[in-house]
């Protein structure tokens, strides 16, 4: 039998969360392994030279192994070159068609064969081939480390509009790191004559899911009570995040939204940079809320705003998820990593850029309905969550209704956030260990469940999506041929360039609070 298990050598914990959010079972190495005990490894930049021998050993039997140029080069002997890499993309037919433009900034190594994927200089960074007997993917960084870079920065994002919308959050494109991973991994297993196999990312082998998160910023009453009326008009459950403090006066109005998830954003609508404040602030919102009958379960933080002090917070306080996207953004859900441990508080992300980010950029209603179904279509392309976020004081339902539409049309079913993170949970448990024995297929079932599915990919492009059963045999199985995903628009590097409204807005922010304070 062939068991499909990733094998961990050095630094783990970075792996472990890509491995996860993939739904793949893992395990790291320590020392002598037997060559049938994975289907492929993934190596850290934190080996010793046992490691590397073992690796050479394990690509001397017809391995599989993932790792950075730098681990290539102890194992191969072989030079690489040192770059400073601000981002990554794939060209149109390429491989990795799908991880689209990967933000990196930060030194790297590349390998000398590398011949796919490019840097911001259009030079060629990933080797994808042959070596010692096994086959490799050589990157030009060690996944694992860069996927817990902790770095913020504010970006712009692609419109087809000139004035690019722009947000602050995790300067690394995790989404992009994973869909690396994942890919590079499907190659090793295919190049085997191994099927590759995960738990799917959504219920019943859904495309996708939507959700709507509310943060009620500042709004007003009547904002809110049109807002619901309008979305549950339209069969959507919310999620709303509270801005308590500001709102104390018409907390009752949140109770009566059957259906609908309550959260909190905050107590007073700032995050800070310490354990202690960030505490008082979460306990005061949540003593307001439970006074009224309310208990809240789920957080995102002002202004998306990630830190080890609001991190240890939301962990303190007992959530069942948060979602900041200064930690991770238009990706799948995650348990961070902090001071050694991974959190017990899952992150949700969502996309960004909200019609506010829109309107401050002068987009007209219908240039932000275009937006926001290009987002749309390319994340149902890639099979990625369609979380978006909104202020009620914001306006602008119609393009609300008209995102809702596009869904419904597409099939996509709507959820509150706390549906998927709890389901998502459940995904985590449902198997532990998945082994091919020929055309036979057979899971080890952890916590049974008959939502969570697992996908199987073949070198010949073929796909099909099962429930997680103790035994199937793979010639039964319903096959489709793989779609590609959508590629990136010929001008999208226009959002990787110098944008000055940032700097105009900034300014503008620094102006209006001095006025403010003086007021």
């Amino acid at each position: 039998m062939n068991p499909i298990r990733i094998g961990i050598f050095g630094d783990g914990r970075g792996w472990q969360l890509l491995l996860n959010q993939e739904g793949l079972p893992s395990a790291s190495i320590h020392g002598e392994f037997a060559v049938d005990a994975f289907s492929a490894v993934v190596a850290g930049d934190a080996i010793n030279e046992k490691e590397v021998e073992l690796i050479r050993n394990y690509l001397e039997v017809g391995g599989g192994v993932l790792c950075s140029c730098r681990v290539f080069a102890r194992v191969s002997g072989t030079p690489c070159r040192e770059e400073q890499v601000r981002y990554i993309y794939p060209e149109p037919n390429s491989e990795f068609s799908g991880i689209g433009f990967v933000d990196i900034s930060a030194p790297c190594c590349v390998p000398g064969q590398a011949a796919t994927v490019r840097d911001q200089n259009e030079k060629f960074v990933i080797f994808v081939g042959e070596y010692g007997g096994g086959r490799v993917v050589v990157l030009p960084f060690d996944a694992g480390e860069i996927v817990l870079d902790g770095r913020v920065m504010t970006k712009s994002f692609y419109a087809s509009r000139r004035r690019l919308p722009f947000e602050t959050v995790s300067l690394v494109t995790k989404n992009g790191v994973r869909k690396l991973v994942a890919r590079s991994l499907e190659l090793l297993h295919h190049a085997r004559g191994l099927p590759y196999v995960h738990a799917w990312y959504f219920p019943s082998g859904a495309r996708s899911l939507f959700a709507l998160r509310i943060d009620t910023d500042y709004s007003g009453e009547s904002e809110i009570e049109r807002l619901s009326r309008t979305l549950h008009a339209c069969g959507v459950p919310l999620t709303w995040f509270v801005d308590v403090k500001s709102q104390e006066k018409i907390i009752t109005s949140y109770a009566k939204m059957e259906g609908d998830e309550i959260g909190i954003h905050c107590y007073n609508h700032t995050t800070y940079s310490d354990y202690r404040r960030n505490v008082e602030n979460i306990r005061a919102a949540v003593a307001v809320l439970k006074t009224h009958g309310m208990e809240a379960k789920s957080f995102a933080a002002p202004y998306g705003t990630w830190n080890d002090g609001i991190a240890r917070a939301i962990e303190h306080g007992g959530f069942e998820y948060s979602s900041e996207f200064s930690y991770d953004y238009d990706d799948l859900p995650s348990f961070p990593f902090l001071e050694g441990e991974f959190l017990r508080t899952l992150q949700v992300p969502v996309h960004p850029i909200s019609i506010g980010s829109l309107r401050r950029q002068g987009f007209s209603e219908q240039e932000m309905t275009e937006y926001f179904h290009g987002v749309l279509k390319h994340k149902l392309s890639h099979r990625e969550p369609v979380f978006f976020y909104h202020h009620p004081g914001n306006g602008h339902e119609n393009v609300l209704k008209e995102m809702i539409d596009v869904v419904r049309r597409e099939g996509i079913s709507a959820v509150r956030m706390i549906d998927y993170a709890r389901w998502w949970k459940k995904r985590s448990a449902s198997f532990t260990g998945i082994e091919v024995d020929g055309q036979s297929l057979n899971v080890t079932i952890g916590t049974p469940a008959d939502d969570v599915f697992l996908h199987l990919t073949m070198g010949n492009g073929r796909e099909s999506f099962v429930p997680a059963r103790l035994h199937m045999e793979m010639d039964s199985l319903d096959w489709s041929q793989r779609p590609r995903p959508l590629p990136l628009p010929p001008d999208a590097d226009r959002a990787r360039r110098f944008n000055p409204w940032i700097s105009l807005h900034r300014l503008e922010d620094f102006v209006f609070g001095i006025f403010k304070t003086k007021s």
